[in-house]
């Protein structure tokens, strides 16, 4: 009878156990956890003959024909443009200013393509035969971080304490006078209905209806991505961020490679989804990671990248192919960017550890339990026994 007793208290606690597995761990993840990590190669180094060169931004028209910008050394200026017509077998300097420093390429169409530098923008209408000098945009040395154009004619771009528009093509730019923030338009990105800016302390938009700039969120970043008007991410040094209803931005947590983050930033640069699910992170800490579940779980994709280097941009044509830059000349390529890697860890508040939180819990209770009804069996087995009489 009370070997009886014990087992069913044993199978008791197996449910809970189960249980608990079958509760927290998709109701905080999503989805069903594959392999967390993976030995092939994700992400291939392309030969540069720039080793010293901080790549900025990198962006392709079609699967043929693409621009990298940077300079040729970090710090020193020696603005660089380089061009591919042959998918990225080779590159080959395309325009080159030694008192500039260009951080961004904007497509317009595959002849017209605006670059920004240091008071001035560049641009070309015949795919980068010929580049053209805008007219001068603040004090001529005010750094030019972005370039934006919703079509040929209506752009956008920021000094440190301006923010310019043209309404006919570059000819000439004037300043946005209802922009009242302190703040530089580190990316720029157009809307069917307005304007989004994502500066050094915040993220802003305006509708073009009202004209009126509003602070969205108060972190500011790098860089944007939009999958759609309501769905969107954003990324800082320290920042991650997301939107999904058209309007309010929230934070999430830093997807890092241990559970306890670290005295430095992650220092990302760069993200990039192509659908709801697919997104792509860049950086430092880890210099690409891949969500392949819209941000529930990242994975560091292999990358033959120096520990101290920055991938600062990248570009994908689809869920496999696509390219990164960053510092000390690195131009990788991937045929494989959907690849899961090593998983990273969101704080401790990732669901792995409230999962093993949650089983150690319902583990302990089943135990506690399990004690406590045999302690009950013990005293009803001594009552129920009769008792002798010694005389």
């Amino acid at each position: 009878m009370y070997h009886n007793t014990v087992s069913k208290s044993m199978l008791i606690v197996i449910i809970l156990y189960l249980s608990s597995l079958m509760f927290y761990v998709p109701l905080f993840s999503g989805v069903t956890y594959g392999p967390l990590q993976t030995t092939e190669t994700s992400w291939a180094q392309v030969e540069s003959n720039y080793p010293d060169a901080l790549f900025s931004d990198v962006v392709f028209v079609n699967v043929s024909h693409g621009w990298i910008a940077g300079q040729v050394e970090m710090g020193l200026g020696e603005g660089i443009i380089l061009h591919t017509n042959d998918s990225g077998i080779t590159w080959h300097e395309q325009f080159y200013n030694e008192s500039q420093e260009f951080t961004h390429i904007e497509v317009i169409d595959h002849e017209t393509l605006w670059v920004a530098g240091l008071g001035r923008l560049f641009y070309t209408t015949d795919g980068g035969q010929i580049w053209n000098e805008s007219v001068n945009i603040g004090t001529g040395t005010s750094g030019l971080l972005h370039v934006k154009f919703m079509n040929t004619t209506h752009g956008w771009t920021s000094t440190n304490d301006n923010l310019y528009k043209t309404v006919d093509g570059g000819q000439s730019w004037q300043i946005v006078p209802s922009w009242t923030f302190n703040d530089t338009a580190r990316c720029i990105h157009t809307s069917t209905i307005g304007v989004w800016i994502i500066g050094f302390y915040g993220i802003y938009f305006s509708s073009f209806n009202s004209g009126i700039w509003e602070q969205r969120f108060n972190q500011g970043g790098w860089s944007m991505s939009f999958v759609n008007d309501r769905e969107a991410w954003a990324v800082g040094s320290g920042m991650l961020a997301r939107m999904v209803d058209g309007q309010t931005w929230m934070a999430q947590t830093l997807p890092r490679p241990n559970p306890f983050g670290g005295f430095r930033l992650p220092y990302f640069s760069d993200v990039a989804f192509i659908d709801t699910s697919s997104g792509w992170l860049v950086g430092q800490e880890t210099p690409i990671a891949y969500t392949p579940n819209g941000g529930w779980d990242w994975y560091a994709q292999d990358a033959p990248v120096e520990s101290r280097n920055r991938i600062m941009s990248i570009f994908l044509h689809n869920q496999t192919h696509g390219w990164a830059t960053g510092g000390n000349g690195a131009i990788l390529k991937t045929t494989k960017g959907n690849t899961v890697g090593t998983r990273l860890w969101k704080g401790l508040t990732d669901q792995v550890i409230l999962s093993i939180i949650g089983i150690s819990v319902l583990g302990i209770i089943g135990v506690i339990a399990l004690l406590r009804h045999i302690r009950r069996k013990k005293r009803k087995l001594i009552t129920s026994m009769p008792s002798i009489n010694l005389e």
